[in-house]
C-alpha cells in the first residue's frame, strides 16, 4: 500500500490524511522503509488528518453541515 494520504501533501493541501481503510490495513503492523529500517502507525486515529500549519485555511464560504439522526445522512442545514 505505499504512503497512504501523503498525496495531499504534494497537492497543496498542508496536511497528511490516513483514510480509514488505510488504518484498517496497515495498523500494529511493522511497515518496511525504504532504508532498511521499519515503522509503525502509532498515534494515528482511523480517517485522522494532520496539519502541517498552524490552522486550516479556508478556501471559500463555510457552510453549516447537519447529521440526519434517523439515516445517518449528511445534509446542507
Amino acid at each position: 500500500m505505499g504512503d497512504p494520504g501523503l498525496e495531499h501533501r504534494g497537492a497543496g493541501g498542508g496536511c497528511l490524511h490516513l483514510p480509514a481503510v488505510a488504518y484498517l490495513e496497515l495498523a500494529g503492523r511493522a511497515l518496511p522503509l525504504a532504508d532498511g529500517r521499519w515503522t509503525v502507525i502509532a498515534g494515528w486515529d482511523p480517517d485522522a488528518t494532520f496539519w502541517l500549519h498552524a490552522d486550516p485555511v479556508p478556501s471559500g464560504p463555510s457552510e453549516r453541515w447537519v447529521q440526519d439522526p434517523d439515516d445517518g445522512r449528511w445534509r446542507r442545514g
